[in-house]
Parts: structure tokens; sequence; C-alpha cells
């Protein structure tokens, strides 16, 4: 966002694009998603990159464009298309997750969006049928997107269990599946900020916050959860052991993306 003002102080008519659009929108996602460079967008150019540089051209034959503290970038709409083709599923989905819940973008407006490239919307599509903004963040998204991709029912998001001894206990899980023989399986996504960053852990020990997390699952199975599961960050690159751990849980599993 830095480069991308100071360009816009060279070249005050650029409209930014794709990851660099999304940056400005504060949509979650991936750090990673930067690493190609800055993206503009572009009515004349359709070459990609310019020259040897980290500039990238996205070509457009009309902009829409939004400004953003004082920045152009374009539409929510035409940035969701545009990360949507551009990266793979499960990291495009952390951005509509983000987009939809913190905007009034509807899909018909990204289906617009979409249509007037007059390119392939297959990828927009597929993100539009598995959308959702209950997710709390993008790291929970890409989770969600890599057990989709993998061909896992998905999940139902947030459900509340409540303590039948103390109905005051409730937890609310991240996902959870409830299969045909009645068991339920939570999984829980943990980023290791909770136990270590003061903004989440309110200054608790890490002790006290562990003693939380397993009075936490003591709950949930007392309110007939079978199996929980937990995930962190580092786990979204290893799909062998996601595959591994819900396909030993029973979730359902119809086809790989």
């Amino acid at each position: 966002m830095h480069i991308a003002r100071a360009l816009m102080i060279l070249h005050p008519s650029w409209v930014f694009a794709g990851p660099t659009s999304a940056a400005f929108h504060g949509f979650e996602h991936q750090w990673s998603i930067h690493r190609a460079g800055v993206y503009i967008a572009d009515t004349a150019n359709k070459s990609g990159k310019l020259h040897s540089t980290n500039l990238n051209r996205m070509y457009m034959a009309t902009i829409p464009m939004c400004v953003i503290g004082g920045v152009r970038v374009t539409s929510i709409a035409r940035t969701l298309v545009d990360c949507g083709v551009l990266l793979p599923f499960c990291q495009a989905l952390a951005i509509f997750d983000s987009a939809f819940a913190l905007t009034g973008v509807t899909a018909d407006e990204v289906r617009a969006a979409c249509a007037a490239m007059h390119g392939d919307c297959a990828a927009i599509e597929l993100l539009l049928t598995y959308v959702d903004p209950r997710s709390e963040n993008g790291g929970e998204s890409m989770l969600r997107g890599v057990t989709i991709e993998e061909g896992f029912v998905p999940p139902d998001l947030q459900r509340v269990f409540v303590n039948p001894r103390n109905g005051a206990e409730r937890c609310r899980v991240d996902f959870s599946w409830t299969l045909p023989d009645g068991r339920i399986v939570v999984v829980e996504y943990d980023g290791m900020a909770k136990y270590v960053d003061p903004s989440m852990t309110g200054r608790r020990t890490i002790k006290a916050i562990v003693n939380q997390q397993n009075r936490r699952e003591q709950v949930l199975m007392a309110a007939g959860v079978s199996v929980i599961i937990r995930f962190d960050y580092d786990d979204l690159f290893n799909r062998e052991k996601i595959v591994s751990l819900l396909t030993d849980a029973q979730v359902p599993r119809r086809f790989r993306l």
C-alpha cells in the first residue's frame, strides 16, 4: 500500500487493481499474494507485466473505479473477479468471504462484473457457490477452501453448543458436521497469536488459556460433540494432515475439485 501511494503521486491517473485493490478495500488475504508486485488497471496494454519490474497491468476495456483514502482502486465487484481469476481457490475464497462480510456487494454484482470481461466465469461461479460471510478470518476461509477442494462436504459455520448442565456455558465453533449416524465433528482453527498476542490473550498466561481451552472442549463434549479437531495456520499447507484427520473422523467426502 505504501508503494501504491507513492506511485499514485507519480501517476495520479492510475487505478490499482487485483490483490493491490483488495488490500486497500481491507479484505482478508495472505500477504504472499503481493509477492508478484503491484497491480494496476490498463485500458490499452494487454501484455501483462511491464518490462522486468514488479508492476503488473490488468487489461480492462473500461475501469469501474472508486477512491479509498485518496487512492484510485477498482470497484469491489471487479476486484473480486480479478482476484478470483488470478488466485488459487482457497486464497480467493478468503477475499470473497471478507468482502461479503464487510460490504454490501452481491453475487449478481460480481457476476455482472465477470460478464463484462467476456471471459470464463467458471472460477467466479465456484467461489460464489461457496462464499460465506460468517467466516471470521482469512485463515478459517482458507482452511474451509482446502476442505472443499479436497471434496469434503462443506461444514456448518459458527454453530453454538450449550452445556446441558449449565445453560450459561455456550461455545461457538468454527466448523461442524453432523454425520449420518448422529455424531458431531467439530473443527477449530487456532491462530498462534491467541497464545502470545496481548491484544488477544488479555494478558492471560499460556497456562490459563490452555485451561480455558480444555474447559471449552469439556463443554462441547457435554453438548454432544463426538470429535474435536484443531488446525493452525501451518496446517493450511499440509493437506495430507487435513485430509487424514477429517477422513479418520468420517467427515463425508464427495469429490475433489
